[in-house]
C-alpha cells in the first residue's frame, strides 16, 4: 500500500487517545472456538480484522513457557492505521490441543494518535494495560466499545520499563543490532534472551521516526511467516527455526556470537545510541530521532552523530551537561556549524528543509546484495 511516512512526530501529546480495541484468542463460544476475534469495538473495520487474524499469535507461539511469559507484535494496517497487540497466557487451551492458552489484547489507531506516543509500540501497551487491567477478558461481548488511554507526556520519551544499571550494556548492544537491521531494511530474527521487550523497544527508540512508523516487528513471539514481519526479536534460539528460513532473505542474529554491528554503515549512529543509552540518555534519543529532518541514509545519520558528538563535547568542556538543547530550535546544518569547530568537518552541503508531508514510505538506501 501506499504509505505516508510522517516525520514532524512532534505533535503536542493529548492527555487521552480514543482508540479501538480487539481481543484475539481462543475460547469455546455460540460463534465457535478456536483463535479469532472474540471481541472488537464497531470501529474495526472487515479488512482490519482479517488481517488482524491473518498476522495474530494463536497456540505455542509464546517464546516462553512460563506463565508470566507476555509478548508484542505491532505492524501499520492495510487501511493506513496501525495494530499493537499484547500477548500473554490466560489460562488452560479448551481443545484437544491442551497447553496454555495465548490471549492477545490489540489496539487500532490512527496514525495522529500513533504519532503522540512517538510510534513507541511498548508505551502504547503500557497505557493499555493500565486502561484494560491485567485480568484476560475470555467471556467478552461480542462488540466492545471503544477504549481511551491516558497518555502521560513526561513519559513519552522514555522506556515503558526499567533496565537495571548492569543489563543497560548488554540491552545496549542488542538494541544496536536490530536498530542496524531496521535502517538497513533486512529482514531478521533476532535473539536477546531475556530482554526480548527491552532490546526491540530500545532499537525502536534508536531509529528516526520515519523508519520507527512504518515497520512491522515482534518481541517475545516465535517467529511466524503469516506475521510477515521486518523483525522478530525472540528469547531463544530455535534450530528448526534457523534451519526453515535459510533462502529466504531473514537474517539470524546472535548479538553475543554477532558483533555485526561494528560494520554496519550506520556504525557512528548506532555507536552514539549505544553510548546514550548505557547513559541513561533517553531523553537525549528522543529528542535527536525526532528532530531529525535528515534522510536515513548512513551519511547523513552518521554526519548527525558526528554532530551530536561535536554538541556532548562543547558541554563537556563549558560543564554544561547536554549540549542537545541546540537542537531544539535549529534544524541540523545550524546545529552542524556550531559543532565544525570540535569535529574539525563540514559536509559537503547542508541538508535541506524536509517536507513532512512525504508520499513515499521509508526505503532503506542500501541495496541488498543477491543471495
Amino acid at each position: 500500500m501506499d504509505r505516508q511516512p510522517d516525520l514532524a512526530g512532534g505533535d503536542a501529546v493529548e492527555p487521552d487517545l480514543a482508540v479501538d480495541q480487539a481481543i484475539f484468542t481462543s475460547i469455546r463460544s455460540v460463534q465457535g472456538e478456536g483463535y479469532r476475534i472474540v471481541g472488537a469495538s464497531p470501529g474495526v473495520r472487515a479488512a482490519e480484522r482479517r488481517e488482524i487474524t491473518r498476522r495474530s499469535p494463536s497456540h505455542d507461539s509464546l517464546c516462553e513457557q512460563s506463565q508470566s511469559a507476555v509478548g508484542l507484535l505491532a505492524f501499520p494496517l492495510e487501511t493506513g492505521r496501525y495494530c499493537v497487540g499484547y500477548s500473554r497466557y490466560a489460562g488452560t487451551e479448551h481443545t484437544a490441543r491442551g497447553g496454555s492458552r495465548v490471549y492477545t489484547h490489540m489496539v487500532v489507531l490512527e496514525r495522529p494518535a500513533y504519532r503522540c506516543l512517538a510510534y513507541n509500540p511498548f508505551r502504547l501497551c503500557s497505557a493499555l494495560r493500565v486502561a484494560a487491567g491485567d485480568v484476560p477478558i475470555l467471556e467478552p461481548r461480542p462488540q466492545l466499545d471503544s477504549l481511551v488511554l491516558e497518555v502521560d507526556a513526561d513519559d513519552v520519551g522514555q522506556p515503558s520499563d526499567g533496565v537495571a544499571a548492569s543489563g543497560a550494556a548488554e540491552v545496549a548492544a542488542g538494541a544496536c543490532r536490530v536498530a542496524s537491521s531496521l535502517l538497513l531494511g533486512n529482514r531478521a530474527i533476532i535473539v536477546a534472551r531475556d530482554l526480548a521487550l527491552e532490546t526491540l523497544e530500545w532499537a525502536l527508540m534508536a531509529v528516526p521516526v520515519s523508519v520507527r512508523q512504518c515497520v512491522s516487528v515482534t518481541a517475545g513471539l516465535r517467529f511466524s511467516p503469516s506475521r510477515q514481519v521486518e523483525c522478530t526479536v525472540v528469547t531463544t534460539e530455535e534450530l528448526a527455526t534457523r534451519h526453515a528460513i535459510r533462502g529466504h532473505g531473514i537474517e539470524w542474529v546472535d548479538p553475543q556470537e554477532d558483533e555485526a554491528e561494528e560494520d554496519s554503515p550506520y556504525a557512528p549512529w548506532l555507536e552514539l545510541m549505544r553510548r546514550w543509552f548505557v547513559a541513561g540518555r533517553f531523553a537525549d534519543i528522543h529528542r535527536v530521532t525526532q528532530k531529525l529532518a535528515v534522510e536515513t541514509d548512513p551519511s547523513s545519520l552518521n554526519r548527525a552523530a558526528s554532530v551530536c558528538e561535536g554538541l556532548d563535547c562543547i558541554s563537556d568542556e563549558q560543564g554544561s551537561g547536554s549540549g542537545l538543547s541546540a537542537l531544539e530550535d535549529a534544524n541540523l546544518g545550524s546545529a552542524e556549524d556550531t559543532a565544525i569547530g570540535i569535529t574539525g568537518r563540514r559536509s559537503s552541503a547542508r541538508q535541506p528543509e524536509v517536507d513532512t508531508d512525504i508520499s513515499e514510505p521509508f526505503v532503506s538506501p542500501i541495496v541488498k546484495r543477491a543471495n
